[in-house]
């Protein structure tokens, strides 16, 4: 299925996947053992580009705007979710690029706006890493690489003729030991299954691994401050977070607390400006008009909750209309009223629809909350 245009090809959605034998064998019962990766495939989170042009006018939907512009006919292996099957015709010297696609998990959504006689291109493109994949519950916190649950990249994307302009932030899981073990709805209990000193090589690796990949990094904790109640459990992880943080080498890394329930949540957004107003607009955004790079981003801002879902959403939703504002100035799509509006409807749908793609990959459902105060 469509999702729209992007550069010079179609994004397409994956709802339906054939296996074919390529050894011939008509039943073939090897196909039986690849079930559980059809069912991967068509859980409507995998999507991946075509172009009628031919491979070269596709875009890489596991590439940033500004890592295609760095690294060129590159793939971000974090995003590749079939790069493993790729690999025996690589190994054989046999030429894909025209057949074998690129899929990446997470969700993709694409607007037209029309700019007098043009049409521009917005797009909310979320990429979730397949390197501590699983489901809520199931796959928590960090792994003995620095990999974390449910980490995933964002990008508030707008084209337009030969210019771009890219925000990028990011989401993850907290990056130490813990677990929420329980069958019933409601005993899932946080709890942290290693100590600091067998969390720390894990830790420090995780925020080295961020900081090679996106340069300077800020902390947008969202977890709950209150140690009694509900939110015990929430207090306790992010107070560990803050110790490890304050033990580790990473201690240059601005760690905003900012408790989403307690704060008022989406009716008091505007609370969080005084926080991370600054950083954001430091942290700065890509803009490309035709050969010519103008802005570069420098960094990105890691949002965290428990789940890093209906919050982290909500949050980086947030940041992201903020930014909006320097984007279209910058590419001077601001200069009429009607136009922004078109451009602030549409991203503000679509990280509501982003939230809830996300949650259905990660928690099975969708968002709790799908209000987004931008």
């Amino acid at each position: 299925m469509s999702c729209g245009k992007l550069g010079g090809g179609e994004v397409y959605r994956i709802n339906d996947v054939k296996m074919i034998s390529l050894r011939g064998y008509s039943p073939d019962e090897e196909l039986s053992k690849v079930a559980e990766v059809r069912k991967l495939f068509c859980g409507g989170g995998s999507y991946f580009s075509w172009s009628s042009l031919g491979p070269n006018h596709a875009i890489d939907l596991t590439m940033s705007a500004q890592k295609q512009y760095r690294f060129p006919n590159k793939s971000d292996g974090r995003f590749f979710w079939n790069r493993m099957l790729h690999l025996p015709y690589i190994r054989s010297g046999a030429d894909t690029s025209s057949w074998l696609l690129r899929v990446m998990f997470g969700s993709v959504e694409i607007r037209t706006v029309y700019v007098g006689s043009k049409q521009a291109r917005a797009a909310v493109i979320s990429r979730l890493s397949s390197e501590r994949a699983g489901t809520r519950f199931c796959v928590r916190g960090v792994d003995d690489d620095g990999h974390v649950a449910n980490f995933v990249e964002t990008e508030q994307l707008i084209t337009l003729d030969e210019s771009s302009s890219s925000f990028m932030q990011i989401r993850g899981s907290v990056p130490l030991f813990w677990e929420q073990p329980g069958v019933n709805v409601g005993s899932h209990k946080i709890r942290i299954s290693r100590g600091p000193e067998l969390s720390a090589p894990a830790f420090d690796s995780h925020f080295r691994q961020l900081k090679a990949l996106y340069g300077d990094l800020i902390i947008m904790n969202l977890l709950g401050s209150c140690l009694v109640g509900s939110k015990e459990g929430e207090a306790t992880l992010s107070t560990a977070f803050q110790t490890h943080q304050k033990s580790s080498p990473h201690i240059d890394v601005p760690h905003i607390l900012w408790d989403f329930h307690s704060e008022g949540g989406h009716k008091n957004m505007d609370r969080l400006d005084r926080k991370v107003a600054k950083y954001a607009e430091q942290l700065d955004f890509f803009h490309k008009a035709g050969p010519s790079v103008n802005k570069k981003q420098t960094g990105v801002i890691r949002t965290n909750c428990t789940d890093c879902l209906d919050r982290t959403n909500a949050v980086q939703a947030h940041i992201g209309a903020r930014i909006l504002t320097h984007q279209l100035a910058r590419m001077k799509l601001d200069q009429k009223e009607n136009i922004v509006s078109r451009f602030q409807d549409g991203f503000k749908q679509m990280w509501i629809n982003n939230g809830n793609t996300l949650s259905k990959l990660y928690a099975g459902t969708a968002a709790l909350c799908s209000v987004i105060k931008c």
